[in-house]
């Protein structure tokens, strides 16, 4: 997620800014992510393909070209098949997503003096966030995480410094960089996973209808080639994308978490000290996890 812009005199809060940890897990997480959609969606296609092949005939001196692609198509779905089984490139992309977004969440706690690291706490707060911060790294013992350029400490210097910024400019820079960031990240996200259902919902019902109408003409024997197997096919590879993006699910849960911080964005001014701004922070950031928890448990099923 793009960290939104503070603007005027207010301080900045860049991604390059947030600690290593962070950067090796969302580099990681998005890598992995692209190469299981990549692997999952040459698949279907080759299945598709291989469909195609067993539906039609080119002869080609003694063997049959569609079926040679046919069997082409079969060995590269089962190569990507072979690969996603393996390599578990999804495993990585919400392991990696849950580590990032943890260390996000504990990187804005420490910055703008978020509990447990309130404001005054001084090198309690940073043997706190440490600490956490290898917890974070314990669990990933076992990830293939991509190692960063960065030579940075977990605590950068553009960490130190905002959090010793008056309490009025964290405001600002929470407001900005992390809620209205985060509301409009779920908002785009929501209505594009909203659109994408409606519209594969829509192609859905024209394959059953053009199903309906070949399955007609075969019947009555006015269709010599068998292209029922390549509608269900592609029927088939459309139903298992659409479970693996998730589309009508995450646009409703992406909806859901825009709203609430929506609301949690109507009371940013009410905390008048360190102790209660400290509260605050602490309760909207349990919010944001709280959505992502979900997030992991809709792909996990």
């Amino acid at each position: 997620m793009a960290i939104a812009q503070p603007h005027g005199d207010r301080e900045v809060f860049d991604e390059s800014d947030f600690p290593p940890l962070y950067l090796a897990t969302n580099t990681s997480s998005l890598r992995a992510q692209r190469s299981f959609l990549r692997l999952t969606r040459a698949r279907l296609v080759l299945l598709v393909v291989a469909a195609g092949g067993g539906a039609f005939t080119w002869p080609i001196n003694s063997h049959d070209g569609f079926g040679w692609i046919a069997l082409v198509a079969f060995v590269g779905a089962l190569i990507a098949q072979v690969i996603v089984f393996t390599q578990r490139p999804e495993r990585l992309w919400y392991e990696g997503r849950a580590a990032a977004e943890s260390a996000k969440t504990l990187a804005w706690r420490y910055v703008v003096g978020g509990d447990p690291y309130p404001a005054g706490a001084g090198s309690d707060a940073d043997q706190q966030f440490t600490e956490r911060l290898r917890s974070v790294l314990h669990d990933l013992r076992y990830l293939a995480i991509e190692p960063t350029e960065s030579t940075s400490p977990q605590i950068t210097d553009a960490m130190r410094r905002l959090r010793q910024a008056p309490l009025s400019q964290r405001r600002l820079l929470y407001d900005a960089g992390r809620l209205a960031d985060q509301q409009d990240w779920y908002t785009r996200k929501s209505q594009w996973n909203t659109r994408r259902a409606r519209h594969l919902g829509i192609l859905a019902i024209v394959l059953d209808g053009i199903g309906i109408v070949a399955a007609t003409f075969k019947a009555f024997g006015a269709l010599d080639v068998d292209i029922l197997g390549i509608i269900a096919a592609i029927g088939g590879a459309l139903l298992a994308w659409v479970q693996a993006k998730q589309y009508e699910t995450l646009g409703r849960a992406y909806f859901v978490a825009s709203q609430e911080i929506a609301t949690i964005r109507s009371g940013v001014d009410r905390p008048q000290d360190d102790v209660t701004w400290a509260v605050f922070v602490e309760e909207s950031e349990k919010a944001i996890s709280r959505e992502h928890t979900l997030w992991r448990a809709a792909r996990a099923v």
